[in-house]
């Protein structure tokens, strides 16, 4: 077990904190720092779908992109974030989005990072 979750399927597998590129074994989403920050918009690292679409597709279909193999099934030995919960559409409004937000403004704590948290950094924005 990592240290902090994948946000696409809520399972903690990551060592390293949001932006480590490293690749969830469960659901195969890549942790890239923009798309945890704009989880409504499209990957600017892949160019691939919005965090919103790959926890859709993984609900779905079992893996963050129709376009990856699957990644396994959770075990028993897998623990998800009791905070986490997947990005719904009356959400995408409160959500930051690159036009108004800069990398300058991304919090260095990285669990401010996460959507689903109670200090998520975006809240407490004007």
């Amino acid at each position: 077990m990592g240290n902090y979750p994948c946000p696409c399927c809520g399972y903690i597998v990551f060592e390293f904190g949001p932006g480590s590129e490293d690749v969830c074994p469960i659901c195969c989403w890549q942790d890239v720092t923009g798309d945890v920050i704009y989880p409504t918009e499209r990957s600017a690292a892949s160019d691939g779908p919005s965090l919103m679409q790959c926890q859709k597709d993984y609900i779905e279909i079992g893996v963050c992109n129709p376009r990856l193999e699957a990644g396994r099934r959770p075990s028993s030995d897998d623990v998800r974030d009791p905070d986490w919960f997947p990005i719904t559409p009356d959400m995408v409004d409160c959500l930051p989005k690159r036009s108004t937000l800069g990398p300058e403004s991304w919090p260095d704590e990285y669990l401010r990072r996460y959507y689903w948290k109670k200090d998520y950094f975006f809240k407490t924005q004007g």
